[in-house]
């Protein structure tokens, strides 16, 4: 509203405010959702329905009356079956409206330059109830308070505009009106010679400002989530001006996938009688965050732990052919590098097939793996540890290596919860995992970062981190702060609101994001990569990839005959097919088809 300065505001003599949208803000995309979020929470099926059609059988008998419109009582009395429901909308009014700190500093600057300041709005809810609602989110002071339901005229056919007039005696180019409405707020006022501006509604700035959040939008729990990050955003910009892209990131996907975890985690725990969380870092440094902010009850701690010193401690070689294979690799290179152990191309190549070292070697790693088990065994016992009441956090797993190693310096398995896993839970007593889809796996990983160097190892009961730092984690780092401060303000905007958030719903918002990147969005998640090296020092994949693209190969007389489109379901890809752009004929997912398709009819 930089439009609205002290020059332009003196040109007025009152100024006249809509409510809502406008001064007080609600967590939904449109205003019926309230009813829905009211049944959804109360198990009152039905209710939304009824509710809506209730008030429009109540304003049809109103006019029929010579009403206007009908109050907010007699919209209830069209629903006898709902009438304790009467009160819990009002509640649920009240717990939700916020006061929108944009609006409110022109109405505080407008009362400051002695203006004087009304209420105008078109609303069924009782005019008490509403004042209270003001005045208990800091807006008051008016000198006019006029209420469609109350007064019997709207601002939507300029009866109420009139009576503003009327009662201050004032020429109409003397009043600004401000309002989100463009029928109502905007060109009603302005066919009575009042000079208005249109606020655009918080949900449409949204919209505009992320672009993939308007396809994800639908009714249902997908507008709960909207609604709620939307309103949250509003407030998070406003009171940090200075906000960055990577806050952005935090927000509206760290926030969201954190909260959802949290609050599994955090309601599992109580259930399990845990009155300790210890989450492992780095994954650790925004869930903590997050975490405490939920439950400030319970007690956590951050705890370091590397993958590579729990191989080298543990001998611990994984579950899957593949792990198997990257542990042993890094073993040859502990070998070779940390302990001057040297093999023959034969006896290397024996380990990767058979898991058996030379004597010598296998001496070698027995005593360097013992004096990790102690060096970390010295740090974990910094922290006290009660096996029976204390709980691990983690953010990835595949093979449960730090939930081994965590427990094997106490001497007992320690309950650990996941964020992902690609493989089955083997034992419900001692692990516990929030989501089995790996396909933001990378993504998810890159969210939880934080802005402290790989781990090297544990010495004299002291963390070592790496100095030699690959420029993607560095990268990584230099955001992570950023973006945990973003998503510590969502998970607080989504506590407050009471949205749900399962892990689906979390899928489904990435797929949007994934689907509808903006140019802003892939600049700068050019250079986000992570890795799922043991040592973090190789194999980095980007985190997110470009969005689907549809494109045109063969044309007849200027009309696309055959056009294939890029897909993709998280970060795994496929090719279809089109004839005429809208008739699938194939699709290929294998790579070498994949490949083949490129060459073939897909623009290079």
């Amino acid at each position: 509203m930089t439009m609205l300065t002290k020059e332009f505001l003196a040109g007025f003599e009152l100024i006249s405010f809509d409510v809502f949208d406008t001064l007080l803000l609600r967590p939904f995309a449109r205003p019926t959702d309230l009813f829905r979020k009211l049944e959804h929470d109360t198990g009152a099926n039905g209710f939304a329905e009824a509710r809506i059609a209730a008030e429009k059988r109540a304003n049809r008998r109103a006019r029929q009356n010579g009403l206007t419109e009908a109050r907010f009582d007699e919209i209830y009395a069209e629903i006898p079956k709902w009438a304790a429901m009467k009160e819990k909308e009002l509640e649920a009014e009240r717990q939700c409206l916020v006061a929108n700190p944009e609006v409110v500093a022109v109405w505080n600057a407008a009362k400051a330059m002695g203006k004087k300041v009304v209420i105008a709005s078109d609303m069924y809810l009782p005019a008490p109830f509403l004042k209270d609602v003001l005045t208990s989110n800091g807006i008051d002071g008016w000198d006019g308070f006029y209420l469609s339901n109350e007064c019997q005229a709207q601002k939507w056919s300029g009866a109420l505009y009139d009576l503003v007039l009327k009662d201050f005696g004032l020429p109409p180019e003397k009043v600004l009106h401000i309002g989100d409405n463009n029928h109502s707020d905007v060109l009603s006022a302005n066919q009575r010679g009042i000079v208005a501006y249109g606020y655009q509604k918080v949900i449409d700035r949204f919209f505009a400002e992320c672009p993939f959040a308007k396809p994800f939008s639908r009714a249902g729990e997908n507008d709960f989530l909207c609604g709620a990050l939307s309103l949250g955003w509003h407030l998070y910009k406003f009171n940090h001006p200075d906000w960055t892209y990577w806050n952005r990131l935090g927000f509206l996907f760290a926030g969201v996938l954190g909260f959802a975890y949290m609050s599994m985690v955090g309601e599992d725990a109580r259930r399990r009688g845990m009155d300790r969380l210890l989450f492992v870092m780095r994954d650790g440094y925004v869930l903590e965050r997050i975490f405490k902010m939920l439950f400030p009850d319970l007690r956590t701690d951050l705890i370091w732990g590397s993958r590579a010193q729990a191989v080298l401690a543990t001998r611990y070689m994984g579950r899957t052919a593949i792990g198997i294979d990257a542990r042993r690799k890094y073993i040859l290179k502990c070998l070779r590098d940390r302990l001057g152990v040297s093999l023959s191309d034969c006896e290397e190549s024996e380990y990767l097939q058979t898991g058996k070292l030379p004597r010598h070697a296998d001496s070698a790693l027995d005593q360097a793996g013992r004096e990790v088990a102690n060096e970390v065994k010295a740090y974990v016992e910094q922290f006290q540890i009660d096996p029976v009441h204390t709980a691990i956090v983690d953010g990835t797993s595949t093979h449960f290596t730090m939930q081994r190693f965590f427990g094997s310096m106490v001497g007992r398995d320690l309950f650990t919860y996941y964020l992902f896993t690609n493989l089955p839970v083997e034992n419900g007593l001692t692990m516990t995992c929030a989501d089995w889809d790996l396909r933001y796996l990378r993504f998810a990983e890159f969210l939880f970062g934080s802005p402290h160097p790989p781990l090297e190892g544990i010495r004299d009961g002291k963390t070592v981190f790496a100095e030699e730092v690959h420029v993607f984690e560095r990268f990584k780092m230099q955001h992570s702060e950023e973006i945990a401060a973003g998503a510590a303000d969502c998970a607080a905007v989504l506590k407050r609101f009471g949205v749900g958030v399962s892990h689906s719903l979390w899928m489904d918002w990435n797929d949007a994001f994934m689907d509808n990147q903006s140019p802003e969005d892939c600049e700068h998640m050019a250079l986000a990569r992570d890795s799922i090296a043991i040592d973090h020092t190789k194999e980095f994949s980007p985190v997110i990839v470009p969005p689907a693209a549809r494109v045109p190969v063969v044309k007849v007389f200027g009309r696309t005959l055959l056009g294939a489109r890029r897909c993709r379901i998280g970060t795994v890809r496929s090719v279809e097919v089109y004839f005429l752009n809208r008739i699938r004929i194939a699709k290929f997912k294998r790579r070498a088809l994949f490949n083949r398709i490129e060459k073939l009819v897909l623009k290079r």
